[in-house]
């Protein structure tokens, strides 16, 4: 009897956390990168990730299955149709008053833009995190040099892990 109530007790605990075992067998699967569109993106090891017919999405499970509503945060990468025809730096600059004008309230802080990698590989992101009180952090970025978007909507403590993946598409294994 103690053995299948012990059996029984693992099990529930197993269930309760089930969510996190997503990424682990993600990982196992596919290793540390999703590959998409000729591109290559590191996944962290709390995420999993996805490509459907114009994305890739990377999502983070919750703790416990007891939690509601989707997987959050939520990161998404996708290209950008048609390729751009102006400019680089025109791009980045139209990129930055975008931002500015049309993603961030008067109540937000705004940080960018924030340039990494070079060539090919160029990032320029934006960031814009609430002053006062608890709200989502915001960050959008230009990669692979103006030809795709990365966007990132989440708690502060994973933005980090999302400029890990931007840092990660600036280097040389990203891109193949």
């Amino acid at each position: 009897m103690r053995v299948a109530l012990a059996g029984c007790g693992l099990l529930l605990g197993i269930g309760l956390f089930s969510p996190r075992m997503k990424p682990v067998l993600w990982h196992l699967q596919h290793g540390d990168y999703i590959a998409y569109q000729g591109k290559s993106f590191f996944v962290p090891g709390n995420w999993y990730a996805y490509s459907d017919y114009h994305s890739v999405q990377f999502l983070k499970p919750h703790l416990t299955v007891l939690s509601l509503g989707r997987p959050s945060p939520v990161w998404s990468f996708f290209e950008l149709l048609p390729p751009q025809s102006e400019p680089l730096e025109a791009r980045y600059e139209r990129f930055e008053v975008y931002y500015k004008a049309y993603r961030v309230t008067a109540k937000e802080d705004v940080k960018g833009p924030i340039r990494l990698g070079a060539g090919d590989r160029e990032a320029v992101c934006m960031t814009s995190f609430a002053i006062q009180g608890r709200s989502p952090t915001f960050i959008s970025c230009l990669i692979f040099a103006g030809r795709w978007t990365a966007e990132f909507v989440g708690e502060a403590q994973e933005a980090e892990n999302f400029m890990e993946v931007i840092r990660s598409t600036t280097e040389s294994r990203a891109g193949r």
